[in-house]
């Protein structure tokens, strides 16, 4: 059952982002959580090893909230995720979701699954693409960049 509570931005425990941090996008968030607050809260887990609260989304409007200077974030304590590849997945959707993700990122995500993993079937099903955009995808990530323009 999920519940919203007031953290300390250092109770919170940050694991990978599926995306950078930086750029336009990053600063306007900053800029707004600057004028109007907080707007959504970030989401995150209790680890049931340790106890701590995990980061599952909101990166960006956490890492703004520590720029900012801000005492506490408001948070969304949800259930913690069945698997660590069950976390990645629900990230990047998310994050697709909201703003859509590079095709960079989104290769990233996938290679990072299968790494964990994940068959390559399994990665296409859980995005609703084909196997071979998946492949063809993570091909990318360690092409000649030179070949990908011939």
């Amino acid at each position: 059952m999920a519940y919203e509570v007031n953290l300390f931005p250092e109770q919170i425990e940050i694991k990978e982002n599926v995306r950078s941090q930086d750029g336009e996008r990053y600063h306007e968030l900053a800029q707004s959580m600057h004028d109007h607050g907080q707007l959504v809260p970030i989401q995150v887990y209790q680890d049931p090893d340790t106890d701590k609260y995990v980061l599952k989304f909101g990166h960006q409007r956490l890492k703004a909230a520590k720029e900012l200077g801000w005492k506490t974030i408001r948070a969304t304590v949800v259930d913690a995720p069945k698997s660590d590849s069950d976390a990645l997945i629900h990230k990047t959707m998310e994050n697709e979701a909201r703003s859509g993700m590079s095709y960079m990122e989104k290769a990233q995500v996938y290679a990072d699954l299968i790494e964990n993993g994940k068959r390559p079937s399994e990665v296409a099903k859980a995005f609703g693409v084909t196997k071979s955009v998946v492949s063809v995808a993570t091909a990318t990530l360690t092409a000649d960049p030179l070949s990908l323009i011939h």
